[in-house]
């Protein structure tokens, strides 16, 4: 049985007892994360040379050196976890079958989503708005509604209002046609005729932007593939601040959070299993907490 994990939702939410938290930190509002364990494994390097420390000091090291091992037993151990290492990301090697769609990445797709995300929080609390901007005629060839039709649009959008910003997001509808759902602000004066003049091929539609709405931004459905590997989900504007990430212990978070007022909002917390034939066996705990003023 080869070695698997598992993660399960628990009911201990007690930032006191994480190693560290890592948190996003917006004007309003903070994602934070505490993590029990930074590790619980040896990478391969580490195993590595580990390996050749033994192999060099053998002679030194008849004696238990690990949990009742011999030097013997410790390398015969080592030597089966790096081929088990080598083995699980064979596949991963050059020459392999790679996705051909993002459907078949699920991982890239849900990174990108939560960039957008941060992005959105961080760079359009308030006073933005949202405009989605459709083809008159379906629109399938995404390489030139990104590469022509919008890299024209936003050069059109920059010379009239120099100091925008912006986050675009390509999506298809059910037919596997285009549009772009497009985030942005400091365009005083941008009026719908306006924006459907500069976009010119079909109708446009503004609303007021919510941070809140922005995971909904990329929908994981059936969608997904219409999207070429490799292919940009959004863009942005240069302009647009990146999203750090903080590390705090437990008290100087919870005196950070005191000071700029913040109540947490949710709360959800899930425990990290690793799961091999002598059963299962608890390898980290993850607290995720909101909190807004």
């Amino acid at each position: 049985m080869a070695d698997s994990y598992v993660l399960k939702p628990s009911e201990d939410t007690d930032l006191s007892k994480c190693a560290f938290i890592r948190a996003h930190c917006f004007d309003n509002s903070i994602e934070a994360v505490g993590i029990s364990y930074k590790r619980h494994s040896k990478t391969l390097k580490e195993l590595e040379d580990e390996k050749m420390y033994i192999q060099e000091h053998f002679e030194n090291l008849n004696k238990e050196i690990k949990k009742g091992l011999t030097a013997k037993e410790r390398l015969n151990q080592i030597n089966h976890e790096i081929l088990e290492r080598k083995k699980k990301y064979r596949k991963c090697g050059k020459g392999k079958r790679k996705s051909k769609t993002k459907a078949d990445n699920m991982v890239s797709l849900k990174n990108s989503k939560k960039k957008i995300t941060l992005l959105a929080k961080r760079n359009f609390p308030h006073f933005a708005l949202c405009a989605t901007m459709t083809y008159e005629e379906p629109e399938f060839d995404l390489k030139k509604v990104q590469q022509k039709d919008f890299s024209r649009f936003i050069g059109r959008l920059r010379y009239r209002f120099p100091n925008c910003k912006y986050l675009a997001v390509y999506e298809p509808h059910k037919n596997g046609s285009w549009h772009i759902h497009m985030i942005y602000s400091n365009t005083k004066g941008l009026t719908r005729e306006l924006l459907e003049k500069l976009w010119g091929h079909g109708f446009c539609y503004i609303e007021e932007f919510n941070s809140l709405a922005a995971p909904y931004l990329i929908k994981i459905d059936d969608r997904l593939k219409f999207y070429p590997t490799g292919a940009r989900i959004y863009t942005a504007s240069k302009n647009l601040k990146q999203v750090e990430t903080e590390e705090f212990t437990p008290k100087a978070f919870e005196k950070y959070v005191s000071k700029r007022g913040m109540k947490c909002i949710s709360t959800q917390a899930k425990t990290l299993y690793k799961v091999d034939v002598n059963g299962e066996k608890r390898v980290n705990h993850f607290i995720y907490k909101n909190y807004q003023k």
